[in-house]
């Protein structure tokens, strides 16, 4: 059991300890670290046909330990190691295990119980961490599922927990939208209404402003068909009178 952990050379490197304490301090305490080990590989195990699992599952763990706190010596070393450098819970993404759960809300694998136990585990800081595209998780949530899609009613739970945390909505992604952006772009007004529910907002224009945007489209889109039609049909009669002679 030990030597997994050593193999994971970077990751000392970061805490910035030395090995052979840590070994000490693992030896110590193997019951306790492999109970912590195994709860988190059960969470993160359907999620293996990623390849996130094999590459990041140190990542949650350390953030199982220094969330916890747990009272024992290797724990306690470890908390005091890694402070709040996100770099450690976090994939080449930027990512955090919130945010890979929640974007498997569409895999027939997703676990509701694991996402929230997933939520359970990730502090403030965390919960509005943002990847590399500046999305926190509640930005993922909010695009994961279409209206048609047949896994929407787990989106709209998911949204719902997300907005009774500590999760801030006001945070603008790498292209300067909203969360509740993507469900305006998207027509949701099903997860509008949890916005409203949750957090106060008042949608009566937004949704009004939508219907208006879609009536728009609806004409446009009879304009461009009847347009289409009438060139098709031009163009048939240009074929059958034939070449001029």
């Amino acid at each position: 059991m030990a030597e997994l952990f050593f193999a994971r050379s970077s990751i000392w490197s970061s805490i910035d300890v030395e090995h052979e304490e840590i070994k000490r301090l693992v030896k110590s305490h193997v019951k306790e670290i492999q109970d912590t080990w195994n709860s988190i590989s059960n969470i993160y195990s359907r999620y293996d046909e990623s390849g996130w699992v094999e590459e990041y599952l140190w990542k949650p763990f350390i953030h199982e330990v220094y969330f916890k706190a747990l009272p024992y010596p290797v724990f306690q070393l470890l908390q005091s190691r890694v402070g709040n450098d996100l770099d450690l819970f976090t994939d080449s993404l930027g990512r955090t295990a919130l945010h890979v759960t929640t974007s498997q809300l569409a895999s027939k694998s997703w676990d509701s119980d694991d996402w929230a136990t997933t939520l359970k585990l990730t502090d403030k800081a965390l919960l509005n961490a943002t990847d590399k595209f500046g999305n926190t998780t509640l930005h993922i949530a909010c695009v994961v599922c279409s209206r048609e899609s047949e896994r929407v009613d787990r989106q709209l739970k998911v949204i719902r927990a997300l907005l009774k945390s500590d999760i801030k909505a006001n945070i603008r992604n790498g292209y300067g939208l909203l969360a509740i952006e993507y469900a305006i772009l998207g027509n949701r007004t099903d997860i509008l209404r949890i916005f409203r529910d949750i957090r106060g907002i008042e949608i009566s224009g937004i949704v009004s402003a939508i219907d208006d945007a879609q009536m728009a489209l609806k004409k446009a889109r009879g304009i461009v068909q009847a347009n289409m039609a009438g060139t098709e049909g031009l163009d048939q009669s240009t074929e059958d009178s034939g070449p001029d002679t």
